[in-house]
């Protein structure tokens, strides 16, 4: 018993603490390209990083948003990333799921 105490006592000790476990604030951002690379060779580390070729989205801790605007390149900010604008409809599929219009369904419904 006293070995599955003593065990368990070093398995918790080891565990990061709650607050480090916790997810950091993020936020989102769209650069250029050749923004984007000067951003990286400058140190910049995104927690995501989705490169469209033209354009490329990135999320970012707060911290590196803050040595961004530091660094003087330009971005634009997106405070409403997962909002689409589809056929008349905006909406944000991650927060309040797709609500279809009156009369549409989806197309599994349909065969």
């Amino acid at each position: 018993m006293a070995r599955v105490l003593l065990l368990l006592a070093i398995l918790i000790l080891t565990l990061p603490p709650a607050a480090a476990r916790e997810p950091v604030p993020t936020v989102f951002v769209r650069m250029s390209p050749d923004h984007l690379r000067q951003a990286r060779e400058a140190g910049l580390e995104p927690v995501r990083l989705v490169d469209y070729g033209s354009f490329a989205w990135l999320e970012l801790a707060e911290g590196d948003l803050l040595r961004l605007q530091a660094g003087g390149l330009p971005y634009e900010l997106q405070a409403d990333p997962y909002r689409l604008d589809l056929g008349g409809q905006s909406f944000d599929p991650v927060r309040v799921g797709v609500r279809l219009p009156a009369g549409w369904q989806p197309a599994a419904e349909r065969d």
